[in-house]
């Protein structure tokens, strides 16, 4: 990562120096050369904000305006400013990569470091989400159910790698109507660990309702954790996933979830927020009153490459709910005090990462996710793809379990990075987050087209996340990265 040393921001391809930001009663700067956030007090804040626009020694005549500080308060904070600034605080990095530079980064894409399969085991569902992905543009039609030849291909692939440690991700559709295939990739993938030595984790995203007791003892038995899918109190969660006939779903993915529970299974869910927004503290106390799940996830319906649905979560949307996650911000901290990572909710451990990385971060990593690098997913008929949301577009494909191509994989991080350089290279988040999901800027035709429209909402992430690191990092620092999310 180059820096220019400069004392404004005045250059239109580069990011601010800094960002400051205030989340309740605390103030925070952001040093985007060496990617570590700062508490400050309320007139650093102020006098660093006033100095993003006008030079520094126009600065404190413009503090005395605001009519809350004394002279020699302002004149204090002047020094210690100008003292930050020789210390490299107005530096403004590069984040532009070379050409070389990406082809350096994307020249170790290969099978050998594959580390996960997302195995579309059904591309059909017996539920009729009203937000669902699944059904947009689908441009390559596939069979319903994978077969176990394609699973044992692809399971092949994946133990061509030389990771020592491997993750399959069962997925659909809904992934148990197809749960003879699941047993085999199980099976095979054990036997080819004992073969190798290598050792692999395993995973199903269901929607719970065909998790019967034969079912939940065996993904307890195989320990196959899971996630399962719930939107809210029963009127709510009948009226957005619906069974196909139309009827509610909520008492049969209860009874799903309440057969893993027999067996001490640890359950996630993921509820689905949707247009209008429900409120999410409401929501929240919910999923708790049903005293069944471990874990609690919160995403929202967006459909991005198709018309406008009245389920999407609108900027309002977002809004409000951002305004909800720092209200509860005081209550998280006091949850996390006392019982660490052990709490059913907590958003921010990507973020928190990102922030525990610091200084270690001598390069700007610009890959947005695994997509292709680290794991591909296997539609029914063994096409690969970035990820599941990518499924049956022309455009969009990495070759086969047979024939993977990772040049269309470096094609795709290329096109990826070219589309979101301008935008995300003058904001002062890129090196945290590293860019919009792929996914959210696609078009059907291979190429990407940027959209930062919901971009505050992943940047008051790492502002909330700054808080709570602030007020407990001793006891986040040890919190484990949510991973698919």
């Amino acid at each position: 990562m180059n820096k220019l040393v400069t004392s404004n921001c005045d250059a239109i391809s580069t990011p601010p120096p800094y960002h400051v930001f205030r989340v309740l009663d605390c103030f925070f700067v952001f040093d985007t050369s060496t990617v570590v956030f700062y508490e400050i007090n309320e007139i650093t804040y102020d006098f660093l904000h006033a100095s993003l626009t006008m030079p520094l020694h126009e600065v404190p005549q413009e503090l005395i305006k605001y009519g809350k500080y004394n002279t020699q308060q302002i004149h204090n904070v002047a020094l210690e400013v100008e003292r930050l600034f020789q210390s490299g605080l107005a530096d403004i990095p590069q984040f532009i990569l070379k050409d070389s530079e990406i082809e350096k980064r994307l020249s170790n894409v290969g099978t050998k470091n594959l580390r996960g399969l997302h195995l579309m085991l059904s591309e059909t569902c017996n539920l009729a989400c009203k937000y669902c992905f699944c059904e947009t543009g689908k441009e390559i039609k596939s069979s319903n159910f994978m077969s176990q030849e394609i699973a044992k291909k692809a399971i092949k692939l994946l133990f061509h790698s030389e990771a020592q440690e491997l993750y399959i991700l069962f997925f659909g559709g809904e992934p148990l109507l197809n749960f003879e295939t699941l047993k085999f990739a199980y099976e095979y993938s054990q036997a080819l660990c004992e073969q190798t030595n290598k050792k692999i984790t395993y995973s199903i995203t269901s929607n719970g309702t065909l998790i019967t007791d034969e079912i939940a003892a065996y993904l307890k038995e195989k320990n196959i954790s899971i996630l399962v899918s719930m939107d809210g109190p029963p009127e709510l969660h009948n009226s957005q996933r619906p069974m196909r006939n139309g009827t509610g779903s909520y008492e049969m993915m209860l009874n799903g979830v309440r057969n893993l529970k027999k067996y001490g299974t640890s359950v996630q869910v993921c509820s689905v927020m949707t247009h209008p927004a429900f409120s999410l503290e409401e929501l929240l106390n919910f999923i708790r009153s049903v005293n069944l799940f471990d874990r609690i996830i919160i995403g929202h319906a967006i459909n991005p490459f198709s018309a406008a649905n009245c389920y999407d979560f609108t900027e309002d949307d977002y809004k409000k709910y951002i305004q909800e996650q720092e209200k509860m911000l005081p209550a998280l901290v006091a949850n996390v005090l006392e019982n660490g990572d052990s709490i059913d909710y907590f958003p921010y451990s990507n973020a928190l990462g990102a922030i525990r990385g610091g200084l270690s971060k001598s390069k700007i990593d610009f890959f947005k996710c695994q997509a292709g690098r680290l794991d591909f997913t296997v539609s029914t008929d063994g096409i690969l793809y970035p990820c599941a949301r990518f499924n049956s577009s022309l455009n969009w494909t990495f070759g086969t379990v047979e024939n993977p191509n990772y040049e269309n994989v470096k094609n795709f991080w290329k096109k990826y990075l070219n589309a979101i350089t301008f935008v995300c290279h003058q904001c002062w988040a890129w090196p945290l987050c590293h860019g919009i999901c792929p996914w959210e800027i696609m078009n059907f035709d291979g190429s990407f087209t940027m959209n930062d429209t919901y971009c505050f909402h992943k940047k008051s992430q790492y502002e909330h996340a700054a808080y709570i690191y602030a007020k407990c990092g001793a006891v986040v620092h040890h919190f484990p990265d949510e991973k698919n999310q």
